[in-house]
């Protein structure tokens, strides 16, 4: 997997960020409010990552897993 798509039109999407599994923020990502946001997941490492996707209201967090 190299991209993920994100965002929806009905969204205020701010960021995304990129964390490791020991907690490092590797990676902000700038969104725009849009139909899709692609994030570029290619330059990093095999292994599984959490990213956390922050809108006006809330963050959700998800499990990446690149191999």
């Amino acid at each position: 997997m190299s991209r993920i798509i994100t965002g929806s039109k009905n969204i205020d999407v701010k960021n995304a960020e990129l964390y490791n599994t020991a907690g490092q923020l590797l990676h902000i990502y700038p969104l725009e409010k849009s139909a899709e946001n692609k994030l570029d997941l290619t330059e990093i490492t095999k292994g599984n990552y959490i990213l956390k996707v922050v809108t006006k209201d809330k963050t959700q967090s998800f499990k990446i897993i690149k191999k």
